[in-house]
């Protein structure tokens, strides 16, 4: 009981239960009523909170569809490598592309070039560029890409799920200012 009668009542200043109550007064004029502040009527912190909050609800819905992209790089960024036992390790991939943009159309190489012996003198002829007319390498290659992606919408980089659930209506997409036509994974038409 001494303990407690010391909490609510000490002598000195600030420095029990008793005045910090009164303190509740002054600090509830200030969150809630409207008063004269810095030469103005002002309302209080909460309702000044609340208006702020709801001044910022758009600019908040207009990020949030991008929530998914923007933590999956911090996940990717931050977890670049694994441990074992003797210590952190990297695994990497290198991936080489079936064409070499040489010119303004890049040219096929042939596929058996990957399997051959380097050795052999068949293996050389094989490395070598397979020589199409211009028009028909443009052909094949825009058959192997998609170019041209410059309005990909949040979440494009990912293949659209089979219930169609990631993927954003037009209203959606006019408004994010992107077309689901640019997405990077899978085959998206739009009527399908």
């Amino acid at each position: 009981m001494r303990d407690l009668n010391t909490v609510i009542r000490r002598a000195g200043s600030n420095n029990d239960l008793v005045e910090l109550t009164q303190t509740l007064t002054p600090l509830s004029k200030i969150a809630v009523d409207t008063a004269q502040r810095d030469g103005a009527s002002r309302a209080g912190s909460f309702p000044e909170s609340t208006q702020a909050l709801k001044a910022s609800a758009p600019i908040i819905a207009f990020g949030r569809p991008y929530t998914p992209d923007l933590f999956g790089w911090f996940d990717d960024f931050s977890t670049t490598g694994n441990y074992d036992a003797l210590g952190q390790i990297s695994r990497t991939q290198t991936v080489f592309n079936n064409t070499s943009a040489d010119s303004s159309v890049p040219q096929l190489r042939s596929g058996s070039a990957a399997s051959c012996r380097p050795r052999r003198a068949s293996c050389r002829s094989a490395t070598a560029a397979t020589h199409f007319p211009a028009a028909l390498q443009q052909k094949l290659f825009q058959g192997l890409i998609r170019d041209q992606q410059f309005t990909r919408c949040p979440g494009g980089g990912d293949v659209v799920a089979p219930d169609k659930s990631n993927l954003l209506s037009s209203s959606e997409q006019q408004q994010l200012g992107c077309t689901e036509a640019d997405r990077g994974a899978g085959n998206y038409t739009p009527g399908g």
